[in-house]
């Protein structure tokens, strides 16, 4: 029962088989860059995550103070509010690809 890759109808570039996804994490896993990526990664997200909550958490308290800086930022505000998800579905693979390219070959 293998993937799309086994029967030929897809690359197994884009979809390898699971047996070969199982065995190259096991292999990361020993070598211990499967716990290196990992962090990273977490490290990444959870930095994200901080800076977003130090930035936003005041910003927004200080908009719901002052009622002209409220109506300042509206504008804003509602652009971000109103972008369809389908439109961030385009960057996101942009992003992660850059990602990509960095772990790999540092700081573009």
């Amino acid at each position: 029962m293998g993937g799309g890759s086994r029967s030929g109808l897809i690359d197994p570039v884009f979809l390898p088989l699971f047996s070969e996804v199982i065995a190259a994490g096991w292999q990361f896993a020993q070598t211990g860059e499967l716990y290196d990526d990992v962090s990273a990664r977490l490290l990444r997200a959870l930095s994200g995550l901080l800076i977003s909550v130090a930035l936003i958490v005041p910003l927004s308290l200080v908009v719901g103070w002052y009622a002209r800086l409220g109506n300042l930022l509206n504008q804003f505000i509602e652009i971000c509010r109103n972008t369809a998800p389908l439109a961030l579905l385009l960057v996101h693979p942009l992003a992660r690809y850059r990602r990509a390219i960095e772990d790999h070959h540092g700081d573009v």
